[in-house]
């Protein structure tokens, strides 16, 4: 569990850009939450939750590429980026579900539509990469104990 990554599996430089875009992109969103008037803030508290989970864990993820170096610590990253892509999408269906009145437009089947591709699409990309990272892990586990026995 402890063994070292190597390089090429850590890809910092490509994490952190990625990890940094989103984490701008959480805060703009919560910096226009923020800024709303009070009467309507209190309407998207789950939204603005959402959008600040977001953005500490992907700025979280964002600091643990510095010293990524160990299988855990690789998994740890990894969580706190899906916690703050399941947030974003998780504040998108908010927002959509908070505009319950009925002069706002918003059809029941489209609030329906979008909350089910939003958290497909999520749950689609987080099972390919628990699906990657347990193969990859898996079989260097594997050539680990190969080579001891």
């Amino acid at each position: 569990m402890a063994k070292a990554l190597p390089e090429a599996a850590q890809e910092r430089d490509f994490q952190r850009a990625t990890i940094l875009s989103l984490a701008g992109f959480s805060f703009t969103a919560a910096a226009g939450l923020a800024v709303l008037d009070a009467r309507t803030r209190l309407g998207l508290q789950l939204p603005i939750w959402f959008v600040a989970v977001s953005f500490v864990a992907y700025l979280s993820a964002h600091n643990m590429q510095a010293y990524k170096a160990t299988w855990l610590q690789d998994q740890v990253a990894t969580a706190l980026s899906e916690a703050g892509s399941l947030s974003l999408n998780l504040a998108l269906i908010s927002l959509l579900l908070s505009a319950n009145k009925p002069d706002e437009g918003l059809a029941s089947w489209f609030k329906c539509l979008v909350t089910v591709v939003a958290l497909s699409a999520w749950a689609v990309d987080h099972i390919a990469r628990l699906y990657i990272e347990c193969t990859y892990f898996g079989a260097a586990a594997e050539e680990g104990s190969n080579e001891h026995a």
